[in-house]
């Protein structure tokens, strides 16, 4: 069964206690993101049936929504991240970025020297 990791973050320049809460799978693909008034909301918001929908389109055979409360410490969500950075970069060499404007883009090195 593959996971999708959901968390919450600050939804910085919105009303207090506002948060964004987002769905990455743990291939890295962002699926889902919404501005939630609050944790207990956001926890709902990213279980909305169109949400689901994405998530059974991209996995069929199933899939299993785990909450992550603390992000730094869980390894599959960190996975993720890593994963969806290395999407990323690869997207922007397809596109024709220099490799050091991908890796200034993608992980804010100035240098990345020889890889």
């Amino acid at each position: 069964m593959v996971n999708i990791f959901c968390w919450v973050e600050p939804a910085v320049g919105w009303r207090p206690g506002d948060v964004l809460v987002q769905a990455i799978d743990e291939d890295g693909e962002v699926l889902a993101g919404h501005l939630s008034s609050s944790v207990e909301w956001a926890k709902r918001d990213i279980e909305h049936p169109t949400k689901l929908e994405v998530y059974a389109k991209k996995h069929p055979s199933g899939y299993v929504l785990e909450w992550v409360d603390d992000i730094d410490r869980h390894e599959g969500i960190q996975k993720a991240f890593v994963r969806n950075r290395h999407t990323w970069f690869r997207q922007l060499i397809e596109k024709g970025v220099s490799r050091e404007e991908a890796y200034q883009e993608v992980w804010g090195w100035k240098d990345a020297g020889t890889v």
